[in-house]
């Protein structure tokens, strides 16, 4: 979901970046920045994770959680001046990798983060200035989080209007990545835990050969009398629920 955020609403989410700038108590931590102007456009993109605002915080905010939803690789320095750089390509000349240069703003745990942000090398022009990202997290239930991401500062001018137009399609499809990442790492999880607490059974493949090749036609009565007793036996742990033995329906044919 993309949208040109309403002037009014731009303020408010930089009043709220400003405020964070002040503010040192009830955890927050800032570095200053001056910041330009923003003009009256913005981008805006939502979405909601299945996973505990704690999760969703840390897969922006660690490198592991950076790499397992967005690039390849990250340097995250959360003090003063603390680098905000996430490496796309790592093949690629230095400068060129990512949001080399970029810095935190702001940030309050589970909450808020503000970043700077370039474009990609394509729009050198624009590359060599910042916007500015803000994300928000709501926790909305204890395994759900909404993600509110807004991205301001833009310049005008055509290769500012591309970069623009890029970052409106990019920006939804990070936040779906980072959906579909977190809610598939809560199945897997989900899964191993059901699987653990499941009671273990015992299994054996259990392969019976006639003592000779005519046993069939030529069994005594006494070699009769104990395959009828191991088949009693068997049917006995069926009933109990001790013994399974697959269907036709569950088993594969037969080749041929």
């Amino acid at each position: 979901m993309v949208r040109t955020a309403t002037i009014a609403g731009l303020i408010g989410m930089l009043a709220l970046s400003a405020a964070a700038t002040d503010a040192q108590q009830d955890g927050v931590h800032t570095m200053d920045a001056q910041s330009p102007t923003p003009p009256g456009r913005a981008i805006q993109t939502e979405t909601t994770v299945f996973a505990p605002v704690e999760k969703v915080w840390r897969a922006w905010t660690t490198r592991e959680g950076v790499i397992s939803f967005f690039a390849d690789n990250a340097c995250l320095e959360f003090e003063r001046g603390g680098k905000f750089e996430i490496y796309f390509d790592m093949t690629a000349p230095e400068g060129s990798r990512g949001s080399e240069g970029c810095e935190v703003l702001a940030w309050q745990p589970h909450r808020m983060l503000a970043f700077t942000w370039n474009a990609p090398p394509k729009f050198p022009n624009v590359r060599k200035q910042r916007t500015q990202v803000i994300l928000l997290f709501d926790a909305l239930a204890p395994d759900r989080t909404r993600v509110r991401l807004t991205q301001h500062g833009w310049g005008t001018g055509d290769e500012w209007d591309q970069v623009f137009e890029y970052f409106s399609a990019a920006w939804p499809r990070v936040l779906q990545n980072l959906k579909s990442t977190l809610e598939s790492q809560a199945a897997v999880a989900a899964a191993g835990s059901s699987s653990e607490s499941a009671p273990k059974m015992t299994q054996w493949l259990c392969l019976l050969r006639p003592q000779r090749e005519t046993f069939m036609q030529d069994a005594t009565d006494a070699e009769n009398a104990k395959i009828g007793e191991h088949y009693q036996r068997l049917v006995r742990l069926l009933e109990e629920g001790t013994l399974k033995i697959p269907t036709a329906a569950t088993c594969a044919p037969r080749p041929g």
